[in-house]
């Protein structure tokens, strides 16, 4: 049966407050978080960028990398005879809420290791290569060897764009380095779904804004599935400032949006009648 007939998919993003707002002071930065799907050799297949807010650029290119990782990541599973490596595999940071428990990746100082820099010469950056290599998320079922095809489509999917990036950009006299800084710095996170790991269904998987949602089940609801536009919509909610009046004696109490950081999910469950 093909996977469409077994899962639906959700999905949706939001500008975070604090690329909004800042006190009363309106900021207007743009959604820095970008996302790609498709429905790929019976299995779904999502990629999560989340770019870095030091980028002058980063929504551009967390966007332009989404698809671009998508592509390359469609092409080399087309090219293989069977997928081995269904999950949730994750380069830099990300927020997996499964079995009604929130799986935060998280890296010290807020600094996890862009994959952008996968495409500058080792002799022109410092990269730990522990540090460069996908973290499968390990949660209880998911258990999935981090060497295995899925990493491997990703670092073959990164070589190519630096290829690309190489002949584009250093012919027109544009520094690689910068290129990278200004455009590519953002994470990524790839899902695989196929038939053989439904039984670990349902997940929210999102960039790592989606540890601050307070019950990211809401986005496992039927509504959401009805019209994957509600997911959006919940989301902006979530993050609308409120007012109102309290206290004693009683004074205007304001409350912030929930969401300070961009926040893309995506949300997948088993169809009922799968």
């Amino acid at each position: 049966m093909p996977i469409q007939d077994l899962i639906e998919v959700a999905s949706g993003t939001v500008t975070g407050r604090d690329h909004t707002f800042c006190g009363n002071l309106v900021l207007g930065k743009p959604n820095q978080d970008a996302i790609a799907t498709a429905w790929v050799k019976d299995a779904f297949v999502a990629v999560l960028c989340d770019g870095c807010s030091s980028g002058e650029h980063s929504e551009v290119g967390s966007n332009l990398f989404a698809r671009m990782l998508l592509n390359d990541i469609i092409h080399l599973m087309n090219e293989s005879r069977t997928l081995q490596s269904p999950g949730v595999f994750s380069f830099g940071d990300c927020a997996v809420w499964m079995n009604g428990q929130m799986n935060h990746v998280t890296f010290p100082g807020n600094a996890p290791p862009y994959p952008g820099y996968r495409m500058l010469p080792s002799d022109k950056v410092k990269i730990n290569p522990e540090g460069m290599a996908f973290r499968c998320i390990r949660t209880s079922g998911l258990d999935i060897d981090v060497l295995n095809a899925a990493s491997g489509y990703v670092v073959c999917g990164l070589e190519r764009i630096a290829n690309l990036l190489s002949c584009v950009f250093v012919e027109e006299g544009i520094s690689l380095r910068k290129t990278v800084e200004t455009y590519f710095l953002c994470t990524a996170t790839v899902v695989i779904i196929d038939e053989t790991i439904l039984d670990f269904l349902p997940i929210v998987v999102g960039t790592d804004g989606l540890a601050d949602v307070p019950d990211p089940s809401v986005f496992l609801e039927d509504r959401m599935f009805a019209n994957p536009a509600n997911v959006t919509r919940a989301l902006r909610r979530m993050n609308q400032p409120t007012a109102r009046i309290g206290g004693d004696p009683p004074r205007l109490i304001k409350t912030d949006g929930a969401l300070p950081d961009d926040t893309t999910l995506v949300a997948i469950r088993r169809k009922s009648c799968a």
